[in-house]
């Protein structure tokens, strides 16, 4: 006799329950004993184990596979979507993944992240306040339970411990302090100066950290501006800064900006133009929204 064990995978997002099926195997028919242990599992698709034992006819693993995997797919498949609905009180995502599966998921969330959107460049007409301003308007009309403010960081004085008399810092420093402090995740759009970042970038970073770090266990994104590399350099250094002050940015999808290559990606006032770019933003965006709340425990 040999026992066959079968998961689905792929529910990720609310729920990786899944059920575990176990078979009998009789000459060549398989019979359904039993479904009813509940397990965890994350990767998508279906997987398949099989455990044999002793056997009366000689039956070969990879038949057993087919079987399980030809013959209980479905089966699976709807029962596990039917205890992720009676578990969680939600509607399972779709098995695939992609920005189709990542708009599930925003879709279906239950609260609104307070997203703060930063500029490095201080120009008023400048590629990276394009960026941002576009990943605003993106946030407002196509992704649920999500609202990017952008913050302007000009008005900050440059770091000096001087400033902060009697552990009381500058009154535009607390305003800053304060929106980074109520803020869910951060989204970082970056020029790159001399392979890093901007000085005003790097200067509101230390006044969130000091004298005490508001920027701690939040998610964060970047996208940035740039020629060749499209700005990655200044990303790579913004990452390096963010294991200091414990930001945790979100890996893929990156987003490297090349503002020489065609078409023209901004008008004459720095608004995004580019009808591609602004669906590279969406991507990035909703998986910044997926990780944020993946660390909140709002999304597991």
């Amino acid at each position: 006799m040999a026992c066959a064990m079968a998961s689905m995978g792929g529910l990720t997002g609310f729920s990786q329950n899944v059920l575990d099926g176990s078979l009998q195997i009789s000459g060549s028919r398989l019979n359904t004993v039993s479904t009813s242990r509940i397990a965890l599992s994350r990767p998508a698709g279906l997987s398949v184990r099989a455990e044999q034992g002793s056997f009366d006819t000689e039956t070969s693993r990879r038949a057993v596979l087919s079987h399980v995997a030809a013959g209980l797919a479905g089966t699976f498949a709807n029962a596990a979507f039917a205890e992720a609905r009676s578990i969680k009180g939600l509607p399972p995502p779709p098995l695939f993944g992609g920005l189709q599966g990542m708009e599930a998921t925003a879709m279906a969330a239950q609260r609104v992240l307070k997203v703060v959107g930063f500029n490095g460049s201080l120009s008023a007409t400048s590629k990276t306040r394009g960026l941002v301003k576009a990943a605003v308007e993106i946030c407002k009309k196509s992704i649920p339970g999500m609202e990017m403010e952008f913050v302007d960081i000009s008005p900050l004085p440059f770091l000096n411990p001087d400033l902060v008399v009697n552990g009381t810092v500058p009154p535009e420093v607390e305003a800053f302090r304060k929106k980074m402090a109520e803020a869910d995740c951060y989204f970082f759009s970056s020029p790159e100066y001399n392979y890093s970042v901007s000085g005003p970038l790097k200067n509101a970073i230390d006044w969130g950290s000091f004298p005490t770090n508001v920027w701690g266990d939040k998610a964060a994104a970047i996208v940035s501006t740039g020629y060749d590399f499209g700005g990655g350099r200044s990303q790579y250094h913004l990452r390096q800064m963010g294991v200091r002050v414990n930001i945790h940015f979100i890996n893929t999808p990156e987003f490297f900006l090349n503002v020489n290559e065609p078409p023209p990606k901004f008008d004459e006032k720095g608004n995004l133009i580019d009808e591609e770019t602004k669906k590279r933003l969406k991507e990035i965006l909703l998986a910044l929204q997926a990780f944020a709340l993946r660390l909140d425990g709002n999304c597991k």
